[in-house]
């Protein structure tokens, strides 16, 4: 058996082809520094937040002080990646899920946000735009809206129909900022309320971790209560 020449490229120096691992932490760093930025509404006094939970009963969910409560979903998609479309896996799981919440807590949420790092399509007014099938159905027009309100109810389990229009009328859209802008959008909102501007990402993420870590012992404490009291 003839000897393989030994290769000239290291492997220790090589980047892979493809990193998912990184990619799932980019995503995970995300979703934890737009969850602290939202979480800063909490130090706030005169503010309408109240409490903040996390991955409880979904990605967030944010206690107002009136008694009512809003979830948050967060999608993201690499840089360069197209907007989120209504058929989109990712999207109906997200609007079955407000529905869910809808069926089990009626009336106890305000508003269900859909947010996303690279947006929603909307190059046309068909029904793969999701803002415009969304802005149809609470003109109760009848295009576009039936076939996705069909698909959502008729999942096992089963939702009422009644129920997932219900929970589509409060579906709000939202952009959040890019996988690689967050974490200097939650520096800027730091220094808004006397933090330290030109602090280092390391103690920036440290912040943000400590930040999660105290919503996590609310959450403890209050996830019996949540939507039940």
């Amino acid at each position: 058996m003839s000897q393989m020449e030994e290769s000239p490229i290291n492997p220790a120096s090589t980047p892979p082809a493809e990193d998912g691992g990184a990619d799932t932490q980019r995503r995970f760093r995300h979703q934890a520094c737009y969850i602290a930025i939202l979480s800063l509404g909490l130090l706030d006094d005169e503010g309408p937040l109240k409490e903040l939970y996390c991955e409880h009963h979904d990605d967030v969910i944010l206690q107002m002080k009136s008694g009512s409560f809003k979830a948050v979903q967060l999608k993201t998609r690499l840089v360069g990646g197209v907007p989120f479309k209504s058929g989109d896996a990712e999207v109906f799981s997200s609007l079955r899920r407000f529905a869910a919440l809808e069926a089990k807590f009626p009336g106890r949420f305000e508003s269900y946000l859909l947010a996303s790092n690279v947006g929603f399509w909307h190059e046309k007014k068909n029904g793969s735009n999701l803002d415009y099938v969304l802005s149809e159905l609470r003109a109760d027009s009848g295009k576009f809206y039936g076939k996705l309100v069909k698909k959502i109810a008729e999942m096992k389990p089963v939702i009422d129909h009644a129920v997932v229009l219900t929970a589509l009328h409060k579906v709000q859209l939202g952009g959040t900022p890019g996988l690689d802008d967050v974490e200097p959008k939650l520096r800027e909102q730091l220094a808004q309320i006397g933090v330290d501007r030109d602090a280092t990402a390391p103690r920036i993420h440290r912040r943000c971790q400590h930040r999660l870590i105290r919503v996590a012992q609310r959450n403890d404490a209050h996830a019996r209560d949540l939507c039940e009291s």
